[in-house]
């Protein structure tokens, strides 16, 4: 019986640990992302637009807005995935208003709180590599401060009109 009870909780916390990981929510946030190959990529933006459960992992779809040295130097449209261990798979498609950027496939990994990607390193087409990593940009104080004040007005036009 003990055996089989050591059996059961292996294959559930197996489980459990497949179910949760791809429960991270990368979209509705901006992050800011450092990157280096030739050049520096600080600042540049990564923003997810769609996020997809397939099986245990998720679809993703979004953005990177580059700049190098304070300037924009275009955007590129990728498609990538989540797998369920937090490991993403990004994979550029479209350029739009590019200024020395190639398409490129990246790789990387999710913390478990969602909040930064580390460990990411790009190939693009041409053959150049890069690092990079990502992190949450958190929201101002103020925007907490008028979310808050919206909510309670809203409670209060409830309860009033309750």
């Amino acid at each position: 019986m003990r055996k089989l009870n050591v059996i059961v909780f292996l294959l559930f916390l197996s489980l459990s640990v497949s179910a949760n990981a791809a429960t991270v929510d990368l979209t509705n946030k901006l992050w800011v992302v450092d990157g280096f190959d030739t050049a520096s990529w600080l600042g540049s933006e990564l923003v997810f637009t769609s996020q997809t459960a397939n099986g245990n992992n998720d679809l993703l779809e979004g953005f990177f807005d580059w700049k190098s040295n304070g300037v924009d130097r275009g955007r590129e449209l990728f498609t990538g995935t989540l797998f369920s261990d937090l490991s993403l798979n990004i994979e550029g498609f479209q350029l739009i208003n590019p200024i020395s950027i190639q398409l490129a496939i990246y790789d990387g990994e999710v913390t478990p709180g969602g909040k930064s990607i580390i460990n990411g390193t790009w190939t693009t087409v041409g053959g150049g590599t890069g690092v990079w990593s990502a992190a949450v940009v958190p929201v101002p104080p103020a925007v907490w401060l008028f979310g808050s004040g919206l909510l309670g007005l809203v409670g209060a036009a409830r309860r009033k009109k309750a």
